[in-house]
């Protein structure tokens, strides 16, 4: 049987389908298995699940579209699972020649399917990592839950040290910031995390690591020229899979809802992860070595705006909350933590078992 999985973007949406392609390839070993995704993601996939990539560029244009369908023609597909279920990539499955179309029952667009997938009414929201697999077992196939689980070989995690500059290659604990998003309002502002490095190098002298990825360069250079060398460093460039390796070496993660959040998810490094515009029950790292902050008191809290003039979710959780949050996260503490009161401050997800 020759399954086509479409799902361009975002990354960490496709780190989040993970688990299901895992118990997918257990389960149907003999079955074969594409993906469809933007061009260069397929790099995060694990090589042993033997899945297959068509890519495309992120802005392809009618006539791309129109090569790429038929290219999905001709490798003759028995089924398409449309898993994004925008109207692009419901064109695509509509046009593919492929008898067998599963899909989101999302207004119109579910007119491209003959097999739709409609969330239970009153059912309790899913992570989107159990939400992939209950779509497939929704329509018959044996696809049980499990963790992300992403190993990267052993190559390509030497070249992610290498990534690490030489002055800093030996520093404990290694904390890494992201201070980039795909939208801008899931993003910690740079001015919240100017401060809580400088909070930081003052209690421990250890610089802190600004992950970055292409065209995001400037934000991270812009944070380092307002603590200081000696304060935040970058990493050298690097393809997806040295970073998803990078994330691997190390020893905390703090990032906004982003696709190295998840990324720092499925390689098991802990996670202090912020979230303001949206809903953190869908896609939050879960397990016990991860926290989630959220400041509650907030009133447009969850809005799930891709831009925002105010960010004053992101705002309200502050250096010092942050900073509260990693001398619970760290074992042993880098430094003496100081009990607080902190009454806007939501801890989540602390010892909670997926």
């Amino acid at each position: 049987m020759k399954n086509l999985i479409i799902r361009p973007q975002g990354i960490g949406d496709i780190v989040l389908m993970i688990p299901a392609l895992k118990s997918l390839r257990k389960n149907y070993p003999e079955d074969e298995f594409t993906l469809l995704c933007y061009k260069g993601f397929g790099l995060v996939l694990p090589q042993e699940l033997g899945v297959k990539t068509i890519e495309f560029p992120r802005h392809a244009g009618v006539f791309d579209t129109i090569k790429l369908i038929k290219k999905i023609r001709r490798e003759k597909f028995d089924r398409v699972f449309d898993l994004f279920g925008n109207p692009r990539t419901a064109i695509q499955t509509l046009f593919s020649g492929i008898k067998e179309r599963y899909g989101f029952n999302y207004r119109y667009r579910n007119i491209a399917y003959n097999h739709k997938y409609q969330h239970p009414q009153g059912k309790e929201r899913l992570h989107q990592t159990q939400l992939y697999c209950d779509f497939f077992k929704n329509f018959g196939l044996n696809c049980e839950y499990c963790q992300p689980n992403l190993k990267m070989p052993d190559e390509i995690i030497e070249k992610a040290k290498s990534a690490i500059p030489e002055e800093f290659a030996n520093i404990k604990p290694l904390i890494a910031i992201n201070p980039n998003s795909t939208f801008p309002t899931r993003a910690w502002p740079e001015e919240n995390i100017v401060e809580f490095i400088k909070i930081w190098y003052e209690k421990t002298k250890v610089p802190v690591m600004l992950t970055w990825g292409p065209g995001e360069e400037k934000i991270s250079q812009s944070i380092i020229d307002k603590t200081g060398k000696e304060k935040a460093f970058m990493h050298k460039p690097v393809r997806l899979n040295e970073f998803v390796a990078l994330l691997s070496l190390i020893d905390l993660f703090i990032s906004g809802d982003s696709g190295p959040m998840h990324m720092a998810w499925a390689v098991g490094t802990p996670i202090i992860a912020l979230f303001g515009p949206t809903t953190e029950v869908d896609v939050e790292p879960r397990d016990g070595k991860n926290t989630t902050l959220i400041a509650k008191d907030v009133d447009c809290l969850r809005c799930h705006k891709e831009y925002c003039d105010t960010k004053k979710c992101m705002y309200a959780i502050t250096p010092q909350m942050v900073l509260d949050a990693v001398g619970k996260t760290l074992s042993p503490s880098p430094y003496t933590l100081i009990p607080r009161d902190i009454p806007k401050l939501d801890i989540l997800n602390k010892n909670i078992k997926s």
